[in-house]
């Protein structure tokens, strides 16, 4: 075969036989994949390049094309013999580039005569085994250069079209038609004939469920009355010959079909069955990807919007209610205060109980107003010495501890405790952890504020004493609007705005928040870590 430029012949144990033409390459031992992989039976091919060759000492300098295909064949000594030694072919494909041209086909003879002396014979490949093999190579490659072409398509019409033509170019055919998921492509047809079609193919009783192929429609033995449906199929479209292949999902759910005819009868070599096959397989694996993207891209687009129409909403509402809220609060001080007259005691108590609950729908508005105005430029550090602000914050926490039967302790170092820090929104984080930490507690229960620096950071630790949190929602809890107990009839009150408020603050100063408890009824720990330096 003209493109062989080198067959050598080893023992079985890798030692150098023979080689033509000889070259004078020096005696050596064979062990490399190839031909391992050719002492159990198997044929091995892999295209090289002169200057891999060459580097790796299999070739002298000068004598190698660019490119050739190294094949190992296993040698017997007749059918049902051990395998007596290993063939090596060096193959020229320069003119082709084809890293699948490889011998498959090439039919080897080997006979022993006399001790230790090996004889072979290599068959030569016929001009039709190359054509077939050369067919096959062109066929993969086209599959190859169909699924990366329709990998860039971003809807499923365009995937369907691309496809449709890149199989009718290889296969040289006139008319295909191909449908998946409610979109349809056609050439060479008429869309309106609904030609090639899963109802064709049932009124011709065609298999579905696997292809179907008829190489001449009028000439193959179609029962009555199907016949009738054949030739008015035929006359109508012009086709003769057609192959129908489903195309299915990864999980083998069918969602359409691939047709490819010809206006003339057909015989439908394996190759082009396995290429149309192949094709309708992969097909349906990106139809069902680009659906799923399309889907995701409309939720997320919902989604959008209504986070948008969410943010406008709290927004409205809040400012709706802070400026009657606040009037509310003013008036129920001067009552408190006696300046609208004097109050008994009964009524003292039902100014008091007000007013709390005033206060308790200011701070629920000033976090959702704050959740909106929150981003980096919202964030103004200046120094802080965190024990005396903190011992602040406690303090002013002490009163409404006491109401709830709390004990409120705070616990930090002696030495100072500096770093860079925006008070306003540290203070909008700890008052958030408090009013959980007392919420949640028991009547007689301990809330325990600690801080301390550790490893380049200033930690702030909340714990109390209280109904706990599940493992599982650990890190939901930080989620905006997340409540563990999110029914109507929850013992607490609350928007699920709070941790969130708390996380985006300590995020927007280089920190990290996270949650620890033993579960339900066995209170819980937030710990907040930030730069001691300021970030």
């Amino acid at each position: 075969m003209k493109n062989i430029v080198l067959v050598r012949l080893y023992d079985a144990k890798g030692h150098l036989v023979a080689e033509a033409p000889a070259l004078s390459t020096p005696p050596h031992v064979r062990r490399d994949i190839g031909f391992q992989r050719a002492l159990v039976g198997e044929t091995w091919s892999k295209l090289e390049s002169a200057e891999e060759l060459v580097a790796e000492g299999h070739w002298p300098s000068g004598v190698l094309p660019p490119y050739v295909m190294e094949t190992y064949v296993p040698v017997v000594a007749g059918e049902g013999e051990p395998i007596i030694g290993v063939f090596e072919i060096y193959a020229d494909v320069t003119a082709k580039y084809q890293e699948h041209l490889w011998l498959r086909n090439t039919a080897l003879a080997v006979l022993a005569v006399g001790m230790g002396i090996l004889f072979a014979a290599l068959s030569i490949v016929s001009h039709r085994a190359q054509g077939l093999l050369q067919r096959r190579t062109e066929i993969l490659e086209a599959l190859m250069r169909t699924v990366a072409e329709a990998a860039r398509a971003q809807e499923i019409p365009t995937l369907l079209q691309t496809v449709l033509d890149q199989t009718l170019a290889v296969m040289g055919a006139p008319i295909g038609a191909v449908w998946a998921l409610g979109h349809t492509a056609v050439r060479g047809v008429s869309p309106d004939i609904g030609a090639l079609s899963w109802q064709t193919a049932q009124s011709l009783n065609l298999e579905l469920a696997e292809p179907s192929v008829v190489a001449d429609l009028l000439a193959e033995a179609i029962p009555e009355p199907y016949d009738e449906a054949a030739r008015a199929f035929a006359a109508r479209t012009g086709v003769r010959a057609f192959i129908i292949v489903p195309v299915h999902t990864r999980e083998g759910q069918p969602v359409g079909g691939l047709a490819i005819a010809y206006p003339q009868p057909h015989h439908w070599s394996e190759e082009e069955i396995a290429l149309v096959e192949a094709v309708g397989r992969e097909l349906g694996i990106m139809a069902e990807r680009l659906q799923l993207i399309g889907q995701l891209q409309g939720t997320n687009a919902q989604l959008k919007e209504a986070l948008q129409a969410k943010d406008i909403m709290i927004q409205n509402v809040s400012h709706e209610l802070r400026t009657p809220l606040t009037l509310i609060r003013g008036y129920l001080e001067l009552m408190a205060e006696g300046l609208l007259g004097p109050l008994n005691e009964e009524q003292a108590k039902a100014v008091q109980t007000m007013l709390r609950n005033a206060e308790r729908q200011r701070f629920m508005i000033d976090r959702l107003l704050m959740m909106r105005a929150l981003g980096p430029d919202a964030v103004q550090k200046k120094p802080l010495e965190l024990r005396e602000w903190l011992r602040g914050v406690v303090q002013n926490w002490q009163h409404r501890a006491r109401e709830a039967g709390i004990n409120l302790i705070l616990d930090v170092p002696d030495e100072p405790l500096d770093m860079e820090i925006d008070t306003d929104l540290l203070a909008q984080a700890m008052d958030n952890l408090l009013d959980n930490a007392i919420k949640f507690s028991p009547d007689g229960g301990t809330v325990r504020v600690r801080a301390w620096r550790e490893d380049g950071h200033v930690h702030i630790a909340v714990s109390d004493e209280g109904i706990g949190i599940p493992p599982d929602k650990l890190e939901r809890i930080f989620e905006r609007f997340y409540q563990v107990d999110g029914s109507t009839t929850r013992r607490f009150e609350g928007l699920g705005i709070g941790l969130a408020l708390v996380r985006e603050i300590v995020e927007l100063h280089g920190g990290h928040i996270w949650a620890e408890s033993g579960g339900e009824g066995k209170g819980a720990t937030f710990h907040v870590t930030l730069p001691s330096n300021g970030g």
